[in-house]
């Protein structure tokens, strides 16, 4: 599977070609950075 991370805008900001795990702490990090979230404001929504 090919899973694309697109901004508010329609513009392609991260691209994973493969298998993965979603709800893991990489990817986490790499969501919040793309929407520029701190990892820190995330962990407290739960």
């Amino acid at each position: 599977p090919t899973t694309l991370l697109v901004d508010r805008r329609g513009r392609e900001v991260g691209r994973s070609i493969g298998p993965a795990q979603w709800d893991g702490p990489e990817a986490l990090a790499k969501i919040r950075a793309a929407i520029g979230e701190p990892a820190s404001e995330g962990a407290r929504r739960g």
